[in-house]
């Protein structure tokens, strides 16, 4: 299958767009040529502005420097903690000091207005891009709906009700209104639905928006924004959420959608390219000219859960065709994530990585048997490890005597502090680490700085199932237990069904519990917590006890995010006003 080619986006368009403080659609072509307008009213030249609506999502969602993304989205919650203690990202881990200045913020609210200002061109210009089939104008069209519903779905629940263009952005703006939460959930309604009507069920170049992935993200929306104490009529947001989700389910195979039989089949790398369960993807390549930021900074999301970072370490060697590469070891599970899953639940052993085995032949360093707490008496210079064995092992489970084993081991009560908090004496080194974003043979670059061109699963069909289970259970309906028990008799050994639950087990908790073992690390918690109301956001993040021990965490504040200053406030005339409460 096709690509999305988002690097010939056209000069038309400023890659570096900002939304406020930028350079102006209209500054296309200094030196002559066509005017935007006449540019943009050629299907060609259209297609080309479409293609520049999804640049945001594979550069910075994705592929940047630091992906800083998928902190905003998964980190500050119960299920993550940070190996490094406060030496990564504090703010946004743990919200030490966490205000306008901090600077992780800045990749999240920028990729996203300028996918926005792109889709509000795109939108504008429609009507007249010179297509001579209203059908395909319109299908073409609605990719730029459903990517600023998605867009401003992530800003809204991140930022609260802050800046709601609904056209593009020509000229800078110092003095910028807020909108409502409401006001942003009637625009992405109102953009889903289009979406819903217009997109194909499937389209011929991977990755774009497809008729699916609207109602998936329609009835994430509808769940979302009936979780407000100001929405009236939840009852039939419920129904909405329901209907959406069960017009995906109950139409699977014309959406081209089926769920894997087994959990290590939904991110096994051969199925990347090719994900039966993928409602919608974030696309990469293994041509640079066809990513983002060229020949750097392709799928980059893998480094941040990974904990393999030393070269060498135990003779397990980076090699750029192998499993092994350089990680970034900035997300751990918290042990309230890893003792989710039980004995038969074959979840885990699909999502994490606890064991590593040599590359080489390796003996026992003195360096290695400090960090390991080995005895350098009985270990350095005697003890081997052969090629192929266990090099490495770090396990949620209880090990006996996990530093006299002949390979390196941490075991539950090293990796974690009595009260559930990371040991950083041991963290620094390994974890079980969430494996979901690996991709070996599709790794890149150099082996100090890996990227690959794996694509990420950005919605599955297994999330689907949730959603309807979810819905149908805020409607009082029995069939709910068929949908939650369809995900886990998937995960259960033997599938026997001796995991399968009754709707008298349904509540706020298990919808949180089976969600985290199902979609840990993708892009869902912040939002999940959000989504059962303030004080279920506070309990369960202050569950954390990395989080609560710091005592910075504020639910009348941090419900919401602050708005950037070096991305926003900086350029503003109304700072003070335009600032979320308390930051």
């Amino acid at each position: 299958m096709k690509t999305i080619n988002k690097l010939q986006i056209l000069t038309a368009v400023v890659l570096g767009l900002l939304l406020f403080n930028a350079c102006s659609l209209e500054e296309y072509n200094p030196s002559g040529g066509p005017t935007t307008d006449e540019y943009f009213s050629t299907p060609t030249g259209y297609e080309q502005l479409i293609n520049a609506c999804y640049f945001p999502l594979t550069r910075s969602w994705t592929g940047g420097g630091e992906d800083y993304v998928v902190f905003m989205a998964e980190c500050g919650t119960d299920l993550w903690t940070c190996p490094q203690g406060e030496g990564w990202m504090k703010e946004v881990f743990y919200y030490t000091g966490l205000n306008g200045g901090t600077a992780h913020l800045n990749e999240g609210w920028q990729s996203s207005y300028e996918s926005i200002n792109y889709c509000n061109a795109a939108i504008r210009f429609a009507p007249k891009a010179g297509y001579t089939d209203d059908a395909v104008r319109d299908a073409k069209v609605a990719e730029a709906h459903f990517l600023r519903a998605f867009f401003n779905f992530f800003i809204v629940e991140q930022f609260g009700g802050v800046y709601l263009p609904k056209v593009e952005t020509t000229k800078p703006i110092t003095d910028i209104p807020r909108s409502s939460v409401s006001e942003f959930y009637e625009l992405i309604f109102s953009d889903l639905k289009f979406a819903m009507t217009h997109l194909p069920k499937i389209q011929t170049e991977r990755g774009r928006a497809t008729r699916a992935a609207a109602y998936h993200l329609y009835a994430k929306a509808c769940l979302q924004y009936a979780s407000y104490d100001a929405t009236i009529d939840k009852r039939a947001l419920y129904t909405e959420a329901k209907n959406a989700a069960l017009e995906i389910i109950n139409n699977k195979a014309s959406y081209g959608l089926a769920l894997y039989a087994e959990p290590a089949d939904i991110f096994n790398v051969a199925n990347n390219k090719d994900n039966t369960e993928a409602v919608w993807v974030a696309t990469h390549s293994k041509s640079s000219t066809l990513n983002p930021r060229g020949s750097k900074y392709w799928n980059r999301v893998f480094k941040q859960f990974g904990c393999l970072q030393e070269n060498g370490i135990c003779g397990v060697f980076h090699d750029i065709n192998s499993e092994y590469v350089k990680f970034d070891k900035r997300i751990m599970p918290s042990l309230k994530l890893l003792d989710l899953y039980g004995p038969k639940d074959m979840r885990y052993q699909a999502f994490f990585r606890e064991e590593y085995y040599a590359t080489a032949d390796y003996t026992w360093s003195e360096g290695h048997c400090s960090k390991f707490g080995k005895d350098i008496a009985t270990f350095a210079g005697i003890k081997t490890i052969a090629a192929d064995s266990l090099a490495m092992l770090f396990t949620r489970a209880d090990i006996a005597d996990p530093l006299a084993l002949n390979y390196a081991c941490f075991d539950r009560d090293l990796i974690y502090n009595a009260d559930g908090s990371a040991n950083i004496n041991y963290t620094n080194y390994g974890y079980p680490a969430l494996k979901k974003y690996e991709a070996p043979g599709m790794y890149a670059g150099e082996l100090h700085k890996a990227y690959s061109w794996s694509d990420n699963l950005t919605y599955r069909l297994a999330e689907t199932y949730l959603l309807a289970g979810e819905a149908l259970y805020r409607l009082d309906d029995p069939l709910a237990v068929n949908y939650f028990n369809e995900i886990r008799n998937r995960a259960c050994l033997n599938h026997d069904g001796s995991m399968n639950i009754a709707m008298s087990d349904i509540g706020v908790d298990f919808i949180l519990a089976e969600r985290a073992r199902e979609l840990c690390g993708e892009y869902t918690r912040f939002m999940d917590l959000k989504r059962m109301g303030k004080a279920i956001f506070s309990s369960y993040i202050l569950s954390n006890p990395d989080i609560s021990k710091r005592q910075a965490f504020d639910a009348d504040i941090h419900f919401v995010r602050p708005v950037p200053e070096k991305m926003e406030l900086n350029y503003q005339l109304n700072p003070d006003d335009f600032q979320n409460p308390g930051y």
